[in-house]
């Protein structure tokens, strides 16, 4: 018997592991495509229709997710890109293992995360409800970015997920452009909202 089986088989599993925990990770990006200025993601059952003025980044360049939970489906640019981040970003975070997971605590923890980030938030979170789903909305300011100056995240728990939308412009008047944009959104495949 080959001594050198026993390493091979163990290097081989790990090897065929790797590859199938990143095609589950990978299967919620993977599920997204383009028509025109649509984003469709056939895997979760939804469709994003975004402002004209935004190029998106290409799908095989979004970085997967690095903790397995959360997955951007897209980013989105100015043309030519004005900023370091993309004026939206759209991703799910599969929150099935928070105990209690509800809109109201994940738009919580992405407060503390702008007031960490020294952002001003002075205004209560909205309700919007769009293509069925209850969406919360928060606005900050980040000062010491005076070109992603206004910011907005939306937020609402759909089955295992939390969709979110997050957003920047240099004014006012562009941020109620993007999140005029949110409206689009058109929900194919039901799934419990929380």
């Amino acid at each position: 018997m080959n001594r050198n089986a026993p390493l091979t088989l163990v290097v081989f599993l790990v090897a065929l592991s790797a590859c199938c925990t990143a095609q589950t990770h990978d299967e919620v990006q993977l599920g997204g495509s383009f028509d025109g200025n649509t984003y469709k993601n056939a895997h979760l059952g939804f469709s994003y229709s975004y402002p004209d003025k935004l190029q998106p980044q290409s799908l095989a360049t979004l970085p997967p997710p690095s903790d397995g939970r959360t997955h951007i489906l897209l980013a989105l640019w100015d043309s030519p890109k004005q900023t370091p981040t993309p004026r939206i970003v759209l991703f799910v975070d599969d929150v099935s293992s928070y105990p209690n997971a509800t809109t109201a605590g994940y738009l919580r923890s992405m407060t503390k995360a702008a007031r960490q980030g020294e952002a001003d938030v002075n205004k209560e979170p909205g309700e919007v409800v769009i293509s069925g789903l209850k969406f919360l909305r928060l606005d900050y300011r980040h000062p010491k970015y005076p070109a992603q100056l206004y910011n907005s995240g939306f937020v609402a728990l759909w089955g295992k997920y939390a969709l979110v939308f997050q957003m920047n412009a240099a004014t006012q008047e562009e941020l109620d452009d993007y999140a005029k944009s949110v409206k689009s959104l058109s929900v194919s495949r039901a799934q419990a909202n929380r």
